[in-house]
């Protein structure tokens, strides 16, 4: 697998693991690099937009670009150097039935992946609950609408962060009552590569209805809009309810999304 920088490795570690561990467990070799190609091997690139398609390196080998953007209006700008490295590749992965349709408009074929259960991502041990209301991720507009909102109740504790990968945030995250998920473009693709690791670790997730849902057999907590702050308040007057949804959530996943299945299906 290749990916770009280290930053990018720490955004997108946990899908590098999940991909990792999935070949392994069904006994494909599979190893994990940043920055190196393997003519010998098939390439799985993530984040892959930020790849130069000029560089000679890439179209001397064979690869497969996991899309995690959000395309279309209203969503991530695809470049015409994005689109040269997805008609070149061998294959394209994509974790969004919706991208998967705008794909086929410009003339691409792409197999439906999302992101799904793996035992050894079960990583976030239990810790006290000291913290109310988490969100992490890029805040624009519409985010921070709903969190202004909440950072205004002075009964909760709400955390936000940008910028925090890895170990650190998920020591944040095992701290949460609720981890919120909010969209940033107005496609509402729904997050799944950041919700199925809250999932696969039984973390309470307050979701924004998307306009899609990967996952209809998890009985996830997703709310419109405007409904978001609401329903946050009723889960911490109620957070004995809220654990009980996060471990039903964490079986309906592990059951129904595993990813040595999801995977197997497109490869063999």
């Amino acid at each position: 697998m290749w990916q770009l920088n280290p930053l990018e490795a720490l955004i997108f570690k946990e899908i590098a693991l999940l991909l990792l561990y999935s070949f392994n467990s069904l006994g494909v070799p599979c190893t994990f690099k940043n920055n190196l190609i393997s003519k010998e091997k098939t390439n799985i690139l993530l984040h892959y937009q930020n790849i130069d398609e000029r560089d000679k390196k890439l179209r001397e080998v064979k690869y497969i670009p996991y899309q995690f953007e959000q395309l279309g209006n209203g969503g991530w700008q695809d470049s015409a150097e994005m689109q040269s490295i997805l008609h070149n590749a061998a294959n394209i992965w994509d974790f969004s039935l919706k991208n998967i349709k705008y794909l086929e408009n410009l003339g691409l074929s792409a197999q439906y992946l999302p992101p799904g259960f793996h035992e050894k991502l079960e990583t976030i041990q239990p810790v006290e609950k000291d913290i109310d209301i988490l969100f992490y991720g890029i805040i624009n507009e519409r985010r921070q609408e709903i969190l202004s909102q909440l950072q205004k109740q002075s009964n909760i504790k709400t955390i936000i962060l940008n910028g925090v990968f890895g170990t650190q945030r998920d020591q944040y995250i095992a701290r949460a009552k609720i981890v919120l998920n909010l969209h940033h473009y107005k496609t509402r693709i729904f997050e799944s590569a950041r919700v199925s690791y809250l999932l696969n670790n039984k973390v309470f997730v307050v979701s924004e209805q998307s306009a899609d849902n990967p996952y209809s057999q998890v009985d996830l907590v997703s709310v419109p809009y405007e409904q978001i702050v609401d329903t946050c308040l009723q889960y911490l007057a109620d957070y004995s309810r809220a654990q009980k949804i996060a471990e039903l959530n964490y079986q309906q996943f592990k059951e129904n999304y595993p990813m040595v299945k999801l995977l197997a299906e497109i490869i063999f």
